[in-house]
């Protein structure tokens, strides 16, 4: 099964829902942190 192509937009607001914050960006690159100390 494939999953679904989104945008980076789309995919910025389900992160943020799950509760992770954006630390920092280079690029196209992000980071996100999440409070119990999980990182992307």
């Amino acid at each position: 099964m494939k999953l679904p192509l989104i945008s980076g937009e789309d995919m910025c607001k389900i992160v943020s829902k799950l509760g992770f914050w954006m630390v920092h960006r280079k690029g196209s690159h992000t980071v996100w942190k999440h409070e119990d100390g999980r990182t992307t």
